[in-house]
């Protein structure tokens, strides 16, 4: 991946409540990303207990790897907008106590399905909402970069999960059915909160050059993308693995 020259960031061609906002946005992104690095790491971890083939724990590091470069993009951004980058807290990552004495096979099936099916696939669909607006400059560059890694991440299937599901009983089938149901569900909420009130002439998609340019959406058109994410790609994703009901809204 090309350097890229952060330091460029000309704060002072941007309005300055704006920029104000996007380094909290940045740097909450700093800790999104820190998440996903340990939550990956752990996955690796699942993976390695159920003998999981070679290739799948490799691809897991390298999803690691990837992460960890996102959290030094994303905390080169901050600083460029004046702000200090911190780290979770807590630092360690919280682990539900039934998560933690779950099986091995079933924590990674659990972590497959929220981050590789469920959240990638949505954070995709954000950022290339954001990369084809964002311009050439130090936020676009980022944004693609990160784009590039996260798209691997979230294309294709997850052997993990067919081979998981091929073997599930009907009971079994259907706990993971309400398992992603409870993974997709907040999502869904927070657009819909977002749009509360919004007339159904008024939910387009507007550029917003001034919000993209730093990386941002606002909360409308947030929405409104995870809105078509999950129109156009999620939810026909999770029927195909048989995760969803055909049905189902």
């Amino acid at each position: 991946m090309a350097a890229i020259a952060v330091e460029g960031f000309a704060r002072e061609t941007h309005d300055a409540a704006r920029v104000e906002r996007a380094r909290a946005v940045w740097a909450e992104r700093v800790v999104t990303e820190y998440r996903s690095a340990q939550a990956l790491s752990r996955y690796a971890q699942e993976l390695l207990a159920v003998d999981a083939p070679r290739a799948e724990v490799e691809e897991a590091i390298d999803m690691v790897r990837d992460e960890l470069r996102h959290v030094a993009l994303c905390e080169a951004v901050v600083r460029a907008m004046g702000g200090a980058p911190g780290r979770p807290t807590p630092l360690d990552l919280p682990v539900p106590e039934a998560f933690r004495r779950a099986p091995a096979a079933q924590r990674a099936m659990g972590t497959a399905i929220s981050m590789l099916v469920v959240n990638e696939t949505l954070s995709v669909g954000y950022l290339d909402d954001l990369a084809g607006r964002a311009g050439d400059g130090v936020c676009g560059q980022v944004v693609r970069a990160i784009l590039g890694d996260e798209a691997e991440h979230g294309a294709g299937d997850v052997p993990l999960v067919g081979r998981t599901l091929a073997a599930c009983t009907p009971a079994e089938r259907a706990e993971w059915v309400a398992f992603t149901e409870a993974c997709v569900r907040p999502h869904l909420r927070r657009a819909e909160d977002a749009l509360a009130g919004v007339p159904p002439a008024e939910r387009v998609l507007e550029d917003e050059p001034a919000h993209a340019a730093l990386g941002l959406f606002t909360p409308r058109r947030q929405a409104l993308v995870l809105a078509r994410t999950w129109r156009e790609t999620l939810r026909p994703r999770l029927v195909a693995l048989g995760l969803w009901a055909p049905a189902a809204p």
